[in-house]
């Protein structure tokens, strides 16, 4: 490179620091550590070599020594990205990435929970999550899933026929005590409202139904389902007597919702209050281990929970140790040791289970945006979509070896109105890449030409292109 051909640099330093003008940048150092970016460009300014430009360089844009390791790449106006896609990486994450860079540690994680998180349509939630994490020492496991926590009430459910065995027994004593026979006398069923309580969230009232029993005389009518006499029924006691009361979980607010261990609870968004000023409101709630050892109480249950980034709606401002989504999977429970220690009990779950339920969920989503890019006539969203569709095809390569056939359970808001799901298959090929029909694979190539910047096409018009002949058909 000839001396001319160098860039230029102006530098001064004052009392109140350095400041050196380089590439159209400015830069402003203050501090014991500013004379050094003085000096450097001093030192090139006098002697316009390749050593003392790198040297200046390092300083001043220490970032780029990131970008060797082929997996990073930078903006225009120095943001950092991971090659392919179009959503900086936000500063806390940026930051540790650099340190895990530098101990030659793996990134697997980070990537994992940035590739997650960019699939997030809150901004906020996207580019604020990780910094919580940073915050509140939250773990975040190889898949990219967030590990937090959430309490829950226990409520002990007992079976109907235990119920029944109780009312029969109870009615046989009577009829036999005042010489009344039991094979006249019919047992029946019937549903009753039992609790009806207004949800902290919700507008109308929540009714709970049960089954009662009852029993009336041979002949005498009765609104319900007849089960048979009182004596056919109280020889079957010692059978009806093996069912056993079950331990389940619920939400603390409402009482309504059965968490399960494993189950993916979900609801949907757009049921989620996404206002960040608001720190109790509508949603799912999850915290960190400061949040929950406030918020629960000796007879709560803690579950710990795998949040994926994409499902983060809200971080309040007001109340920061907690975060609202719309999915979290419970994979194991948790007891606090007199010490402060916390310790997983029951853990039969973990991150491989729920990336079952994520495969099947982003297969859909890919076969939805796909669809919609082919029928949104709105050009300015069609970046935006094919940017979209470029990393959810990314994270199905990275959940390739997932078994998407099987039957996943998911715990669905009981305010939200349950839909039915559309069966979506998705192949991937012995390399892993997926297997597309002719149109997808079009389709495919078109997004990669985008993201390359080498053609301005929209996809409408590509349907309509020639590959060979490199014109329109």
């Amino acid at each position: 490179m000839n001396t001319s051909e160098f860039p230029r640099v102006l530098a001064t330093r004052s009392k109140d620091g350095v400041t050196v003008v380089f590439k159209d940048k400015h830069w402003v150092k203050v501090g014991p550590d500013a004379d050094k970016y003085f000096i450097a460009a001093k030192n090139y300014d006098l002697n316009k070599t390749q050593e003392t430009l790198d040297a200046l360089e390092h300083l001043l844009f220490p970032h780029r020594r990131y970008l060797v390791n082929g997996e990073l790449s930078e903006g225009k106006n120095g943001e950092i990205y991971f090659k392919g896609t179009t959503v900086p990486i936000p500063s806390a994450l940026r930051a540790q990435l650099f340190d895990f860079l530098d101990n030659g540690w793996p990134i697997e994680s980070l990537k994992n929970f940035w590739y997650r998180a960019m699939l997030n349509p809150s901004k906020h939630g996207r580019d604020g999550f990780f910094q919580f994490c940073m915050d509140y020492g939250v773990v975040i496991t190889n898949a990219g899933y967030a590990m937090l926590y959430k309490a829950v009430t226990t409520k002990t459910l007992i079976p109907t026929e235990l119920d029944l065995a109780a009312v029969v027994g109870s009615e046989y004593l009577k009829l036999i005590r005042n010489g009344l026979d039991p094979a006249e006398y019919i047992v029946f069923s019937y549903e009753d409202e039992v609790f009806e309580a207004k949800g902290e969230y919700y507008e109308d009232d929540i009714i709970e139904m049960t089954t009662r029993y009852g029993v009336v005389g041979a002949g005498v009518s009765f609104g319900g389902t007849a089960l048979g006499t009182v004596a056919e029924v109280f020889a079957k006691i010692p059978e009806l007597a093996k069912s056993k009361p079950t331990t389940t979980y619920t939400d603390k607010y409402t009482r309504r919702m059965d968490i399960k261990l494993g189950v993916p609870v979900v609801k949907k968004r757009s049921e989620c209050d996404p206002d960040i000023n608001v720190s109790c409101s509508k949603g799912l709630h999850v915290g960190s281990y400061r949040y929950v050892k406030a918020f629960a109480n000796q007879s709560d249950t803690v579950f710990a929970c795998l949040v994926d980034p994409t499902h983060v709606v809200a971080l309040p401002e007001s109340d920061n140790s907690k975060i609202r989504v719309c999915e979290y999977l419970p994979y194991a429970i948790m007891e606090r040791t007199l010490d402060g220690e916390w310790t997983e009990l029951e853990s039969n779950f973990f991150e491989t289970d729920y990336e079952v339920h994520d495969a099947i969920t982003l297969e859909a989503r890919f076969n939805e945006l796909v669809e919609s890019l082919k029928n949104d006539m709105d050009f300015s969203l069609q970046d935006e979509t094919a940017n979209t569709i470029a990393v959810v095809q990314t994270r199905l390569q990275t959940l390739s070896h997932v078994d998407t056939s099987v039957t996943v359970d998911v715990t669905q808001d009981p305010n939200d109105p349950i839909e039915e799901e559309e069966d979506f298959g998705f192949l991937f090929d012995e390399e892993d890449n997926p297997i597309l029909t002719d149109e997808e694979a079009r389709f495919s190539t078109w997004c990669d030409l985008r993201r390359s910047g080498q053609t301005n096409r929209t996809y409408i018009e590509w349907v309509n292109y020639d590959e060979d002949e490199d014109n329109f058909i």
